[in-house]
C-alpha cells in the first residue's frame, strides 16, 4: 500500500503542478500551446524528483504510513484549487471536512491550516464573495470532522494498549491525542534543523507560491536571475543529500517527506522559470532582451537536458539508500537469531530488531516472547512486561529496571534454562548464576560448563558461519541505511565466536578454541578480545604457525595505544578475555556493583591461568572480595592460606585483623594488628584498623582522637576523613566537624570532594538543619552516585520532609544500587500502599523484613493484611510488633482494630487504652476506638471521642474525615431516635 500511496502522490504531484504553472504563465494565442508543453515537463520533473528522493522513494518501498499523509494532503490540495475554479459552497464545505478529518491522523496538516484558511479568503475576496455566510463552511464542517478524536479514542478505550499508557478515562485519550499532535509539532518545528529547512525550502516555496506569476510576466533583472540560480543550486543539493537536504540533518530515524514534496515542485517551478528565460519565451513570441540572445537560442535544449541529467544522475544515487532490497538482511538476521534459539519461547534483545523478530516469529508460527532489556525502564514497556508478569514481586522489579528484573527472573524463576535465550550481552545469565553458552547469535545458558560437549557444538557453529556471513556480506547491503545493522550484526556474531572459543578453552578443547578466535576475526577484523586471546594462547605455549604474525599484530595493537581499552567494554563489545588480570578487573567490576558471587567466580578463573609469582596477589584480591561481599568465613580462610604460605605477609594481617574485629573477635584483631605493625605496616594504616577496632567497642571518644591523629599525619587517607566525620556525626561533636570540614578545604587546595559534602552534611544534622544535611548529602552523592549509605539517608531525610517526590525517585535509586536494603523496601511499599497497590506492598514489605524485622514494617505489613481481612496473619504481625516495641502506639492501634474485627471487643479496647497510653501523634487512633465503642452500643462514649478530636482541630486524612462524619450522623441518629439527645443539636 505504501507502493500504491506513493504512486497515487506522484500523479498528484504532477497534475498540482502542471495546472498551476500553466496557470501563472503569460499565456496568448499564439503561446498557449508550447507553454503548455513546457508546464507538463515542469511538472514531469517536480513529479520525478519526489519519486526519486531518498526519503520518498525510501517510505514507498516500506511499510511506513507517510505516502499515504503526502497523498492525503495533495489530494486536498487538489480539492482546494478545484474550488478556486469554481467557488461552490459545497466545495468548500467538503474541503473543510475532509481537512478536519485529515488533522486527526496528520499533525503537519495543521501546520498548514494558516495557510489554507489564508488562500480560501483571499479566493473569496477576489471574487467578491468574502462574507461570513460564505466562509462559515470553514468553521462548521471541519467540527464534525474533528469528532472522530472521540470516535478514535472509543474504539482505544478499555484495550490493552488503553491499560499500557495508563489512562484512567475516556476524555485523558482525547486530551493525550491533542497533546501529543502538538509536541509533535512543537518538536518538529523547535529542531535546529529546521531553521535550517526554512531558510533552505519553505520560505523560497512560500515567496514563489505569491510571486510566481509575477516572475513569469515581467522582463528579468540580474538580482532575480541571482536569486534563481541560488535557489536552483539548493534544490538541486537537496536531492543529492547534501549536508543541508533534510534527512541528512534529522537523520534516518525520522522520515521528512513534506519538505522535499516542496522542494519537488520549487524545482518544477524553476524549469519553468528557467525555460522561459532561455528559450521558450522567444518560441512563443515574447520580446528578447539583450545580453541574454546568446543563451536564448539553445535555451530550450539546455533547460530539458539539465532537467533530465539532475533526475537522471540522482535515480542511480538515490537507489543504493531507497533499494528495499537490503532489508533481506535483517530478515536473514531475524530468521537466523530465531533459528538458534531451537524452539526457547523468550528471548531477551538489545531492541535492535524486535519488530522483524515478531514478523518473523509470526511467519514460522512460533510462540516467541521478546523482552527489550533496553526498554524495561520506559513506563510504558514496564506496563506491558507486567502483563507476562502478574506477580507483585515481578512486577516491583520492573519498577526498579532492566537488570534487577532479569537478574531476579533468569535466578529464580522456573525452567528459565529451557525457555530463555539471550542476544543481549551474556552477562544477564552470568549474573543469574549460569553459565552463557554460545548458540549460532544468541546465549543459552547451563549450571554446569564442563557437561558442554565441545565437539558437538562446535561443529553445530562451524556449520552455521559460513551461511550466516554470506548473508551479512550480500553486496547490496554495502552501502545505505542497513550498513549500521550490518556491521552490527558481524560485530555480534564475532562477540558469541569468541565466547565460544572462551567456553572451549576452558573445557581444553585448545585446537577448536584457536579457530573459533580466527573466526571471530574473520567476522569482524576489529575483533581486539580474540585477538588478545589468541596471543594469550601462544604466550601459554600453544602452538601455531601464525605466532609471529600475531605477535606483531599484539605489537601494533601497543603501539596504536589500545591495549589499555577497559576489560569490562572488551566484554561487551567484543566478548571476554580470557588472561588473568582480565579476570582480575572484570573480578573487582563485579565486587564494586554488589556482585559477590561472579566476582569470586571470576577471580578462581584468574588464579586457574595466574603464574606462581602472581598467585599470591590474585589470592589477595579474592579474600578482599569475599569480605566486601560480607562473605566473612571465606575471606579468612584465604587469608590464612596466604599466611601458611607466608606468615609475615602484612596485607594478610590487616585482613585477618578486619575478618576478627567484623565476628566480635576483638582481642584476636588486636594481635594481627600488632603483628602486621611488626612486619613494617604502615603506622597509619594500622591506627586506622584499631580506631575500627574502637569503633566497634563503642569507644567512640577513642576512635575519635586515634582518628584526628591518623589524618593529621595522612590527610591523603579519604578512609579516615570518612570514618571521622561518621564518629564526629553521631558524637554530635559540632566544633570537630567544623574543625574537619576546614582542615578538609584547606588540605584539598579548596576542591570538592566527598569526604568534605559527607561531612558538611553530619554538621548540618548536627545542628537540627535536616534541609541542609540533604543538601549537602546529594553534593557527597555525585562523587558517588550509587552509595547505598547516603542514598538511604536522603531518602530518611525526604521522609522526615514529607517529599513524597523526591522520596519515590531516590527510593528506585536506593533500591536499583542494593535492592535488597530494607529501609528501601519499607518506604517503597509505603508508598504502593498509598497508592493502593496493595499486592505490590505486601511484595515490598516482606522484602524488605526479609532482611530486618523491624517493627514499621512489621506493622504496616499488618495493617495492610487486615484491609485485606487476612486477619489471622495480620494478628500474629501486629503481637510480634507490639512485643518488639510496647511503646509504639500506631502498634497497637493495629492490633486494636484486628481484635475489633475479630469480635474480641474487651481485648481491642485494652489494645487501644495501651495505644492512647504511648500517644505519638496518631489520631486516628481515636477514630478507630470511637468506631469500637458503636459497635459495643456505647454512643455517649464514641461522641464523645468523636468531640476530643474536633476540639483538637484534627485534619486527618480524608477518608478518615469521611468516616468520622458518617459514624457522629449515625451516633446521633441513634440517641435521637432513642429520645437521648436533642433533635436540634
Amino acid at each position: 500500500m505504501s507502493a500504491v500511496f506513493g504512486s497515487l502522490a506522484v500523479w498528484l504531484i504532477y497534475s498540482l503542478t502542471s495546472g498551476l504553472l500553466y496557470a501563472a504563465m503569460p499565456v496568448n494565442e499564439v503561446s498557449g500551446r508550447r507553454l503548455r508543453v513546457l508546464a507538463r515537463f515542469s511538472a514531469a520533473m517536480a513529479s520525478a524528483y519526489i519519486a526519486f528522493c531518498a526519503p520518498f522513494w525510501f517510505s514507498s518501498n516500506k511499510g511506513h504510513p507517510a505516502t499515504f499523509h503526502i497523498a492525503y494532503a495533495l489530494w486536498l490540495a487538489m480539492m482546494l484549487v478545484r474550488y478556486a475554479e469554481k467557488p461552490s459552497a459545497g466545495c468548500l464545505a467538503w474541503f473543510a471536512f475532509f481537512y478536519g478529518l485529515g488533522v486527526v491522523e496528520y499533525a503537519t496538516l495543521i501546520i498548514f491550516a494558516p495557510l489554507a484558511g489564508i488562500v480560501i479568503v483571499l479566493i473569496l475576496w477576489r471574487r467578491e464573495m468574502l462574507s461570513l455566510r460564505s466562509i462559515s463552511p470553514v468553521f462548521i464542517a471541519p467540527l464534525a470532522a474533528l469528532s472522530f478524536y472521540f470516535a478514535v479514542a472509543w474504539v482505544f478505550h478499555g484495550t490493552q494498549g488503553y491499560h499500557i499508557r495508563g489512562y484512567d478515562s475516556f476524555f485523558q485519550i482525547v486530551w493525550f491525542m491533542w497533546r501529543d499532535q502538538l509536541y509533535l509539532i512543537g518538536q518538529s518545528v523547535l529542531q535546529s534543523g529546521w531553521l535550517i529547512v526554512a531558510i533552505t525550502i519553505i520560505m523560497p516555496w512560500l515567496t514563489v507560491l505569491a510571486t510566481a506569476r509575477q516572475s513569469f510576466n515581467q522582463d528579468p533583472e540580474w538580482g532575480y536571475i541571482l536569486l534563481h540560480v541560488l535557489m536552483s543550486a539548493v534544490v538541486v543539493g537537496i536531492l543529492f543529500g547534501a549536508d543541508f537536504s533534510p534527512w541528512a540533518i534529522m537523520g534516518h530515524g525520522h522520515i521528512p517527506i513534506m519538505p522535499y514534496v516542496l522542494a519537488g515542485s520549487l524545482f518544477g517551478y524553476l524549469i519553468s522559470y528557467w525555460g522561459l528565460l532561455m528559450g521558450w519565451q522567444d518560441a512563443a513570441g515574447g520580446q528578447k532582451s539583450g545580453s541574454a540572445e546568446l543563451f536564448r537560442r539553445v535555451g530550450k535544449d539546455l533547460v530539458v537536458a539539465a532537467a533530465m541529467a539532475v533526475v537522471g544522475i540522482a535515480i542511480p544515487r538515490n537507489a543504493k539508500e531507497a533499494d528495499a532490497r537490503q532489508a533481506r538482511i535483517v530478515g536473514a538476521a531475524a530468521e537466523a537469531v530465531l533459528d538458534s534459539m531451537d524452539g526457547r519461547k523468550w528471548l531477551v534483545t538489545d531492541g535492535i530488531m524486535d519488530v522483524q523478530l515478531l514478523i518473523a516469529a509470526h511467519d514460522k508460527r512460533a510462540d516467541v516472547r521478546l523482552i527489550d532489556a533496553s526498554s524495561v525502564g520506559n513506563d510504558y514497556y514496564r506496563r506491558y512486561l507486567s502483563g507476562f508478569f502478574p506477580e507483585p514481586r515481578w512486577r516491583n522489579l520492573l519498577e526498579l529496571g532492566a537488570v534487577y528484573f532479569l537478574q531476579e527472573w533468569l535466578s529464580e524463576g522456573s525452567n528459565v534454562a529451557e525457555e530463555v535465550a539471550i542476544i543481549a550481552p551474556p552477562d544477564l545469565w552470568v549474573r543469574a548464576g549460569y553459565t552463557p553458552v554460545p548458540n549460532k547469535l544468541v546465549f543459552v545458558a547451563t549450571t554446569n560448563a564442563a557437561s558442554v560437549c565441545a565437539n558437538d557444538i562446535f561443529v553445530r557453529h562451524k556449520e552455521f558461519w559460513p551461511g550466516f556471513q554470506a548473508a551479512m556480506k550480500e553486496k547490496l547491503a554495502l552501502k545505505g541505511v542497513f550498513s549500521a545493522f550490518r556491521e552490527h550484526m558481524l560485530r555480534h556474531s564475532s562477540l558469541v565466536a569468541n565466547n565460544l572459543g572462551v567456553l572451549l578453552e576452558d573445557n581444553g578443547a585448545l585446537y577448536q578454541a584457536f579457530e573459533c578466535y580466527e573466526k571471530a576475526r574473520e567476522l569482524y577484523p576489529s575483533n581486539v578480545s580474540a585477538l588478545l586471546n589468541q596471543a594469550a594462547m601462544i604466550d601459554r605455549g600453544f602452538a601455531t604457525e601464525q605466532a609471529e604474525k600475531l605477535r606483531s599484530q599484539i605489537a601494533d595493537l601497543i603501539s596504536s595505544q589500545r591495549s589499555d581499552a577497559n576489560v569490562w567494554a572488551l566484554a561487551q563489545k567484543y566478548g571476554y578475555v580470557r588472561m588473568p588480570e582480565a579476570f582480575v578487573q572484570m573480578g573487582w567490576i563485579w565486587a564494586f556493583s554488589g556482585q559477590t558471587g561472579l566476582a569470586v567466580s571470576e577471580i578462581k578463573k584468574a588464579l586457574a591461568l595466574a603464574s606462581a609469582s602472581d598467585r599470591g596477589e590474585v589470592k589477595r584480591a579474592l579474600a578482599g572480595i569475599y569480605f566486601a561481599g560480607e562473605e566473612t568465613l571465606e575471606s579468612e580462610n584465604v587469608y590464612r592460606e596466604l599466611l601458611m604460605e607466608d606468615p609475615d605477609n602484612r596485607a594478610a594481617l590487616l585482613g585477618m585483623s578486619r575478618v576478627a574485629a567484623r565476628i566480635g573477635r576483638l582481642e584476636e584483631a588486636e594481635q594481627f594488628l600488632q603483628r602486621a605493625e611488626k612486619n613494617g605496616a604502615s603506622k597509619n594504616i594500622v591506627r586506622l584498623e584499631r580506631a575500627a577496632l574502637l569503633i566497634a567497642k563503642g569507644e567512640l571518644a577513642g576512635a575519635r582522637e586515634m582518628l584526628w591523629e591518623v589524618v593529621t599525619e595522612r590527610p591523603d587517607l579519604i578512609r579516615g576523613w570518612g570514618l571521622l566525620s561518621w564518629v564526629l556525626g553521631r558524637l554530635g561533636d559540632g566544633d570537630g566537624l567544623e574543625k574537619c570540614i576546614k582542615r578538609l578545604m584547606s588540605s584539598a587546595g579548596g576542591e570538592e570532594n566527598y569526604v568534605l559534602w559527607l561531612a558538611k552534611g553530619h554538621l548540618c544534622a548536627v545542628q537540627n538543619d535536616l534541609k541542609g544535611a540533604r543538601l549537602n548529602f546529594e553534593k557527597a552523592l555525585t562523587f558517588a552516585p550509587e552509595n547505598p549509605y547516603l542514598l538511604e539517608l536522603i531518602l530518611r531525610l525526604n521522609v522526615h520532609e514529607l517529599d513524597a517526590a523526591k522520596a519515590r525517585q531516590n527510593v528506585k535509586r536506593l533500591l536499583r544500587a542494593d535492592p535488597d536494603n530494607s529501609y528501601g523496601n519499607y518506604i517503597m511499599g509505603s508508598l504502593q500502599l498509598y497508592d493502593g497497590e496493595y499486592d505490590l506492598a505486601e511484595a515490598s514489605y516482606r522484602r524488605s523484613l526479609r532482611q530486618t524485622r523491624f517493627p514499621d514494617a512489621i506493622n504496616d505489613l499488618a495493617w495492610l493484611l487486615q484491609k485485606q481481612n487476612r486477619i489471622e496473619e495480620a494478628e500474629a504481625l501486629a503481637r510480634e510488633c507490639v512485643s518488639m516495641a510496647e511503646a509504639n502506639s500506631r502498634a497497637w492501634d493495629t492490633l486494636a482494630v484486628i481484635l475489633t474485627k475479630k469480635g474480641e471487643l474487651a481485648e481491642a479496647e485494652k489494645a487501644f487504652q495501651n495505644g492512647i497510653a504511648h500517644f505519638q501523634g496518631n489520631y486516628t487512633i481515636y477514630l478507630h476506638m470511637a468506631e469500637l465503642y458503636a459497635q459495643m452500643n456505647q454512643p455517649d462514649r464514641a461522641l464523645e471521642l468523636i468531640g476530643f478530636l474536633k476540639s483538637k482541630h484534627v485534619v486527618l486524612p480524608s477518608d478518615d474525615e469521611n468516616r468520622l462524619a458518617a459514624l457522629r450522623r449515625d451516633l446521633e441518629a441513634k440517641l435521637i431516635a432513642h429520645g437521648q439527645a436533642d433533635p436540634k443539636r
